[in-house]
Parts: structure tokens; C-alpha cells; sequence
């Protein structure tokens, strides 16, 4: 993974462990290599709403 996204691969291994605050180049970086968009590493909250008001 670290070679496919340009990164140090110890440095990929402080961003796994979360030892390492990314930025958004090496975001850029890691989604363009896993061929996905950069939403697409990041959780989305669920906005509809469970209580309905009747």
C-alpha cells in the first residue's frame, strides 16, 4: 500500500496505528492508489431521522 501511494512505508505505519496526523495530500495519495474517492474513507453519519412526528 505504501509503495502504490508514494508514502515512506514506516511512515504508512504511523498513519495505520493512528500514531500520525495525515494531511490531505497523503489522503489524495492513499484514495487515488485504493482507486476510490476521498469520501470514500470516511464514515458517513446517518441523517434521516428515526422518530417520525404523526
Amino acid at each position: 500500500m505504501a509503495a502504490l501511494s508514494g508514502i515512506d512505508r514506516s511512515y504508512m505505519g504511523h498513519i495505520e496505528r493512528g500514531e500520525k496526523n495525515i494531511t490531505l495530500t497523503k489522503i489524495y495519495q492513499i484514495s487515488d492508489a485504493l482507486g476510490i474517492e476521498v469520501a470514500d474513507l470516511f464514515p458517513r453519519a446517518d441523517t434521516s431521522s428515526s422518530t417520525s412526528s404523526q
